[in-house]
């Protein structure tokens, strides 16, 4: 922070007892293990904002938590943390450093926090006519009550800062986003207003996405395979990978957290129901059960699914609050929901045999994924022309049962489902009778990108990039708003993030692996062909210092490529889950779902979503 002004606003020296700029580093533990942080601001005085940021040096482990202790009490955890010291005088603040196999480092500085200057413009008591003068009186008011904009510094919507002699609001999280950069920040008109226009991002949503898992993005072949030259879309992203913040609490008011768990969790992850953060979560959909033609539902996998819903049924009694939901169908289950929903006879087994599951794991609802009711999932799916009508009624019928159950029972029962992003699926269904009958709808922003595509983009991008070659619409934003546009209440509406995401293999070293085409699926952690997650990029990044990170400040996702294996991954990290939960609230709508918990082991995106709620 240039802070340069001190005749002016009264800043004194800020002094650091260790290594300036550095800290001080304790002794490396068995495990290679050194706390280290930085302080990124050499003046403060009381009541203005300094900013830390973590360094720590690992020997073959990785980072699994940062914890700052401050010695007014606070304690804060991640990588980058701010802090206002209320009280004039020498402070200290510690940071312990914890790794993948639970070895830890401490280490502490000190520092001196000045109150009030007492020094005066000396040209305050005098009458000054020059426009020079006006300008810096303006310019040391906005100061006094707003920071500088820092480039180093991490932003949340809300936070306003001084730059160019104009007051700016962060509308997004934001690192490095000079305040002209419309996406990110406002100003405001008035310098001396405790209040700003609201920015309406949904204008942007005119530049949409795809939610099919194989469809892909089949209309994107109009390709575009010249190099990227905005230097913000190709800059080095360092500030992405956040390790674990596990101070979460409660997160606002009415806001969904759900999270998918998958029966095949067990099998070659070892992810087992105990293993699932349930206090991290509002909701924990088990997936998944089948539909039979009948309209019966039954159990997905025989040999897994009795076993893990006695397990959640058990864990139950230890989260009371969680709400448990059997989900019904996915993308390779939904063979038989046209059928089943043919009908009102089978319409009716569907309700009666999925509540009967549901109760005998005491479980709290259902989930329903027909993938798709307009057409163009799985190829062997049966399909109907009224399949849109056949839904609602589907849906009403199991309504219907959870009603009588919940006479029954004495208690509340949830009926969800999830829906496709692309808008043009959207429009194909009855969305306000839909509306009346769910409690809620998580829709799945991801899959705009995957293997089966004939080039790389990015997998859950919030917005599309202006070189975007996709259709406009596969994109979260327009996703999210193509549900409101059909009439759906914000409020119902979920937005789904990928735990997961692809890397491809064979691409050439343009656009750093960008809009490029590629020969097949890589090995990149996952028995699934082609698919990874954070944890496992995270420790390529590494590991592998050919790997490397870049950040597309338009979509607001990270991605990775490497010239030497001409490998490119797309994922989420903290950072891009950070900007979609603050597009979530910016945008009233819902909550937040992910697909699925194995991807986030670590629980550090799972923290991203409470913490980024819990400063709101």
């Amino acid at each position: 922070m240039e802070l340069n002004r001190s005749a002016t606003i009264g800043i004194t020296a800020l002094l650091i007892t260790s290594l300036f700029g550095g800290a001080a580093v304790s002794a490396a533990t068995e495990s290679g293990l050194t706390a280290d942080f930085s302080v990124r601001d050499d003046t403060i005085e009381t009541g203005e904002r300094v900013g830390f940021m973590a360094e720590p040096e690992t020997t073959n482990t990785w980072v699994t938590d940062l914890e700052w202790s401050f010695d007014d009490g606070a304690t804060k955890r991640g990588w980058w943390q701010t802090h206002r010291f209320s009280e004039p005088g020498n402070h200290t603040i510690s940071l312990t450093v914890t790794d993948n196999t639970g070895a830890t480092d401490t280490t502490t500085v000190t520092v001196v926090v000045s109150g009030p200057g007492d020094e005066t413009n000396t040209d305050s008591g005098t009458n000054s006519d020059t426009d020079s003068t006006a300008e810096t009186d303006n310019e040391t008011a906005l100061e006094s009550e707003y920071e500088t904009w820092d480039e180093t510094e991490v932003y949340r919507h809300g936070d306003r800062v001084v730059w160019n002699e104009q007051i700016w609001e962060a509308q997004w999280w934001s690192q490095g986003d000079t305040p002209d950069n419309a996406r990110v920040w406002e100003r405001v008109s008035d310098p001396g207003a405790n209040d700003t226009e609201t920015v309406d991002e949904t204008s942007d949503t005119d530049r949409s996405q795809d939610g099919t898992e194989t469809d892909g993005t089949d209309e994107s072949s109009d390709t575009n395979d010249t190099d990227q030259t905005d230097e913000t879309d190709t800059q080095t992203d360092t500030s992405g990978e956040q390790p674990n913040r596990t101070e979460t609490g409660e997160s606002s008011e009415d806001m969904r957290i759900v999270g998918y768990y998958t029966s095949w969790s067990v099998y070659d992850r070892n992810y087992t129901p105990s293993d699932v953060p349930l206090d991290k979560v509002t909701h924990m959909n088990y997936a998944f059960m089948d539909v039979e033609a009948d309209g019966t539902v039954s159990y997905g996998d025989a040999s897994a699914d009795p076993q893990n819903l006695a397990e959640f049924r058990d864990l139950k009694a230890q989260h009371p609050n969680t709400t448990m939901q059997l989900s019904i169908g996915g993308w390779s289950l939904s063979t038989h929901f046209s059928d089943a929903a043919a009908t009102q006879e089978n319409r009716e087994r569907f309700a009666e045999t999925s509540v009967d599951l549901m109760q005998k794991y005491d479980f709290d609802g259902v989930d329903i994924d027909w993938e798709y009711p307009d057409g163009g999932g799985a190829a062997d799916n049966s399909e109907r022309p009224d399949d849109p009508e056949n839904y609602v009624l589907l849906l009403e019928a199991v309504r219907q049962e959870l009603d009588a159950a919940e006479q029954a029972d004495g208690r509340e029962y949830e009926l969800s489902i999830a829906g496709a992003t692309d808008p043009h699926k959207t429009a194909a269904l009855d969305v306000p009778g839909i509306a009346a009958q769910v409690d809620y709808v998580s829709v799945m922003n991801y899959d705009y990108t995957g293997t089966w595509d004939s080039q790389t983009n990015h997998n859950s991008k919030l917005f599309s990039a202006s070189d975007d070659p996709s259709p406009d619409r596969f994109n979260a934003a327009a996703g999210m708003q193509g549900w409101v546009d059909e009439g759906m209440p914000k409020d119902k509406l979920v937005f789904g993030a990928a735990f997961f995401g692809w890397g491809f293999d064979g691409v050439p070293d343009q656009n750093n692996g960008l809009y490029q085409s590629f020969d097949g699926a890589a090995d990149v952690g996952w028995s699934e062909s082609g698919a990874t997650d954070y944890q496992y990029v995270s420790e390529l990044l590494e590991s592998d210092s050919s790997y490397e990170q870049y950040w597309d400040d338009e979509a607001k996702v990270p991605y990775v490529y490497s010239a030497r294996d001409n490998v490119f991954i797309t994922y989420e990290n903290p950072k891009s889950i950070a900007n979609k939960v603050e597009y979530v609230v910016e945008n009233g709508y819902g909550g937040m779902m992910f697909w699925e918990f194995y991807g986030d082991r670590e629980e550090v995106l799972i923290d991203e979503i409470s913490n980024t709620l819990n400063d709101r």
